[in-house]
């Protein structure tokens, strides 16, 4: 009888081994039973004389098989069990939102799903296993990392959706620059029609900008609604980004508080909404060299550093006192300035992370609240109070307050870098029953011109210096009249538009060779062209 040469391996680790295999030297383990009354094909072939027979079942192996070759429990390539997810009947992962777990019990389950059904499938008082019903909770899921549970391996998955987030991320970002692109060609394909339509007519094609001498126009624009509730306060702008940013309140009811609201001075489109304060926010500066980084104050006591580029908040620093006011040092670039609202002047320095500010003590100081702040060159500051303005400069160590000589109350200060004037003014008193704008140059400090606004201010209103052309201009909202006047510092000469809701703040920036003035009210911007 011919038996075909193979070696397996019982259950128990014995082997069996065929006879023509065997030299004829060699000593078998064992005396072979030899039956003669055995019928043919019934013997078995390699058993040991006196080992008990093993079942059937038990002493399989591969038929034809390799000598030395070990037989591998191969699991049915049909076989779901161990691959799939008895709850969603899909395959688990090795990572992911589907990565493989286990309860207490030791069933296993998709992460996702398992979370699922313990959070929201059972009752708080019913959380069991869905395989065993024993009682389980999300304190037992716990990650696993089996080698022989079959999963897929979506590591290189993940990361491909990453990436393509990412990209999708920067297409969207393109989209936006080319769209203000396409926006700023328009404009001036339309401007070049109106120069060639003028030649055509015969007229003298010189295009005559916002900022020429010439009467003067304050043209309404836009009004862009900002919130339906009110309680905006103050305006920034990023020339380098073209970026006007709002304060408001949060209309998140889980995240509330206040924030700014992004506008797009191209198309004055308001965009995004980015939280930064819990209360309400009393002021706002860009840097002047770092594209994009706000500085914020509130009355919640802290200064922020955030970046309006990526959403994300720099630092933050804390203090004993509500924030009315802020301002970037004109000298240092890593430091800043905040007035809080028992009148104290600090002083913090952005390389000390999370660091106390330095305290800005005169001798004698006004202890009102510190309504305006405005650095000036060689480390000296105007401080506005409601009672008085000082000239704030460092001497031998120590901080001399020179007092500016002009009557309050005031209620705001501006200061211009360009042409290095200062506008101060002060609320309706019983000395002067109107309200004043003093335009002051800063080193002497001296009124160069007055200007003279309405009987009444209740609000602390912002106004503003501006640059027209050549021209220096003063912009103020009348309460009395409901009036934006803006005034012309050379010539005396006023125009006004009818406003009659109360402006907390304004700003002027030029875009597209255009002069722009935006008058910042509880609820809503306002956009005028001043126009010659």
């Amino acid at each position: 009888m011919n038996a075909q040469p193979c070696v397996g391996r019982c259950r128990d680790g014995a082997t069996s081994t065929t006879m023509s295999d065997q030299s004829p030297s060699a000593e078998p383990p064992g005396e072979v039973e030899d039956d003669e009354n055995e019928a043919p094909g019934d013997s078995d072939v390699g058993k040991t004389a006196g080992q008990p027979e093993e079942p059937e079942e038990d002493d399989q192996c591969f038929k034809g098989g390799c000598a030395g070759q070990k037989r591998k429990h191969m699991p049915d390539e049909t076989d779901d069990d161990g691959t799939i997810c008895p709850v969603c009947l899909t395959e688990w992962t090795n990572a992911g939102e589907h990565r493989l777990v286990s309860l207490k019990c030791g069933h296993l389950f998709g992460l996702s799903c398992i979370e699922r059904w313990l959070t929201t499938g059972c009752g708080a008082q019913q959380r069991r296993c869905p395989q065993c019903n024993k009682k389980a909770s999300r304190a037992d899921v716990r990650s696993l990392f089996a080698r022989r549970v079959i999963v897929l391996d979506t590591a290189e998955q993940e990361r491909l959706r990453a990436a393509l987030e990412a990209e999708q991320r920067e297409k969207n970002q393109l989209k936006v620059e080319l769209a203000h692109v396409q926006l700023n060609n328009k404009f001036l394909q339309q401007k070049l029609a109106e120069t060639r339509q003028r030649a055509d007519d015969g007229c003298t094609p010189v295009s005559t900008p916002c900022g020429t001498p010439g009467p003067l126009q304050l043209v309404a624009r836009s009004t862009i609604a900002i919130t339906r509730d009110g309680g905006c306060r103050v305006l920034a702008f990023s020339p380098a980004l073209n970026l006007l940013v709002v304060s408001q309140p949060s209309t998140n009811p889980v995240f509330a508080g206040f924030g700014v609201r992004k506008v797009d001075t191209l198309d004055f489109r308001p965009t995004q909404f980015a939280h930064l304060h819990q209360q309400q926010i009393r002021d706002l500066a860009f840097h002047g060299d770092k594209v994009g980084l706000l500085l914020s104050v509130g009355t919640d006591k802290r200064a922020r550093l955030f970046d309006v580029r990526s959403n994300a908040t720099v630092e933050t620093f804390n203090t004993d006192s509500p924030l009315w006011s802020c301002c970037w040092d004109a000298d240092n670039p890593f430091v800043f300035l905040v007035g809080g609202q028992n009148g104290q002047l600090l002083r913090f320095d952005t390389r000390r992370s999370g660091g106390a500010g330095e305290a800005m003590d005169p001798e004698v100081q006004d202890r009102s609240p510190l309504v305006s702040l405005a650095s000036v060159s060689s480390g000296s500051v105007l401080a506005c109070h409601l009672s008085s303005v000082q000239l704030l400069r460092r001497r031998e160590g120590r901080v001399v307050a020179e007092p500016v000589p002009l009557h309050g109350p005031f209620f705001s200060l501006r200061y211009d870098p360009a042409t290095q004037h200062s506008l101060v003014s002060s609320r309706p008193s019983d000395r002067f029953p109107q309200t004043r704008h003093a335009l002051c140059q800063v080193a002497p400090v001296s009124v160069v011109r007055e200007f003279s606004g309405g009987t009444s201010q209740k609000l602390l209103s912002r106004p503003i210096i501006m640059s027209v052309g050549a021209n220096v201009m003063v912009a103020a909202h009348e309460e009395s009249s409901g009036c934006l006047a803006v005034w012309d510092v050379s010539s005396g000469s006023k125009v006004a538009s009818r406003l009659r809701d109360a402006v907390m703040d304004m700003c002027s920036f030029q875009v597209n060779g255009c002069v722009f003035l935006t008058a910042l009210t509880e609820k809503a911007l306002h956009v005028y062209e001043l126009k010659n």
